[in-house]
């Protein structure tokens, strides 16, 4: 599974769209849920990002959503815009983190 997720996000990313230094904006709910983890990982890395929480599903269904969909057909909660890059789903957000802040780790162990 980690595996498609790569794929997926190498097929959408590409290597030319990780700059560190960009301003991320990270949506979800108004919670602590799947968006949680999200925002430890831009914390402890010290990132620079705009934590969109949503707390009226008007605001993410009629105003957000639209946009998101424009630029990825899997448009849901939570989502990361990156530049021109943007991933839907808790997984992949956290595949594409993972490459982006060089925190995948050596080797398999």
């Amino acid at each position: 599974l980690a595996q498609v997720f790569r794929l997926l996000l190498l097929e959408s990313a590409g290597p030319q769209h990780f700059s560190i230094m960009s301003q991320v904006e990270m949506g979800y709910w108004g919670i602590r849920g799947l968006g949680a983890v999200l925002r430890m990982v831009f914390e402890y890395k010290e990132a620079q990002y705009t934590d969109v929480q949503f707390t009226d599903g008007g605001k993410w269904f009629k105003e957000k959503k639209p946009e998101i969909l424009a630029k990825n057909p899997l448009a849901n909660l939570p989502y990361v815009v990156d530049g021109d890059t943007v991933v839907c789903q808790t997984n992949a957000i956290m595949a594409y983190l993972g490459q982006k802040y060089d925190m995948e780790g050596k080797d398999a162990r």
